[in-house]
């Protein structure tokens, strides 16, 4: 049996594809699977909830200039390389694969010290800091653009991919998932995301089009995914306390973990353009 770390948090589209491996490697073989996050990070609440065995350690991001804080983080990204040997040791992987975010700088570190081989899985064209840093050490780096081999400093390492997609998007059909979500089949339903953590332009910009509709249109639903960083403000500016009621064409969400049945259920949809997204609208040819 393979024995595989899986690294990837901080926002959904980094920790979805994560799943999505984890999900093929078990279906092509039997493998024990460990994810390593961060222990107050998205990963922290989703992958449980997989049933994945889940193991922490503290990183923080670093930004492109030179700052006070970047130093600080560093030490603590240093210490935590420490708390990865000791995963590994307990562990004992055949293979570390991140897929972004900083969290995988030292699991990846640790191992590609250690000789144990290692891949990340990079879904941008333009790479973030952490996978660039990484690029230099692992074994092979997974793209889901050709255009961002360039990027890299060592091409040769790059294997194009394409981007992971979850099974579950293509496994619901509209009229199973529109039942499921009590939706009807003549309501137009337009669901708006910026993503796991939300995007406060969109956010912004929907409340004008919730009180442009109003209540009480069964013609139309605004499904609404605010993410966590933006649900108590858009709530307050509509002053709308139940994000839930029947009688609102307004459906206002802090976080969807059912995204895979919502796509599946919409005709339309006002999302920011992240990189797995574009992957799910496409394999769903959702507008």
């Amino acid at each position: 049996m393979k024995r595989i770390i899986l690294s990837g948090g901080g926002t959904g589209g980094h920790i979805y594809p994560a799943i999505t491996i984890a999900k093929e490697i078990s279906r092509i073989e039997e493998a024990e699977i460990l994810f390593v996050g961060t222990p107050n990070g998205m990963e922290s609440k989703i992958i449980p909830k997989e049933n994945y065995k889940f193991a922490s350690i503290h990183a923080y991001g670093l930004k492109r200039s030179f700052t006070v804080k970047n130093i600080a983080n560093l030490a603590v990204t240093a210490k935590s390389v420490f708390r990865a040997k000791k995963i590994l040791k307990e562990f004992n992987p055949d293979v570390v694969i991140g897929t972004g975010g900083y969290v995988c700088g030292p699991i990846l570190m640790a191992a590609a010290l250690q000789g144990i081989p290692t891949l990340i899985q990079e879904q941008n064209v333009i790479p973030g800091i952490t996978n660039k840093i990484l690029s230099r050490f692992v074994d092979r780096i997974a793209l889901g653009y050709k255009e961002a081999a360039h990027r890299f400093p060592d091409a040769g390492k790059c294997v194009y991919t394409g981007n992971p997609i979850r099974r579950d998007i293509l496994a619901y059909n509209r009229a199973d998932a529109r039942k499921e979500l009590g939706i009807s089949e003549d309501t137009f339903m337009v669901l708006i995301t910026g993503g796991s953590r939300g995007a406060r332009s969109i956010n912004h910009a929907m409340i004008g089009v919730h009180k442009h509709f109003g209540k009480g249109n069964r013609d139309i639903l605004l499904y609404h995914v605010t993410g966590s960083l933006g649900y108590q403000d858009v709530l307050k500016e509509l002053e709308n306390s139940d994000e839930k009621s029947n009688d609102t064409v307004s459906h206002i969400v802090e976080y969807e973990y059912q995204m895979p049945k919502v796509l599946a259920a919409a005709d339309l949809i006002i999302c920011r353009a992240g990189a797995i997204s574009l992957a799910e609208l496409s394999a769903r040819e959702l507008p």
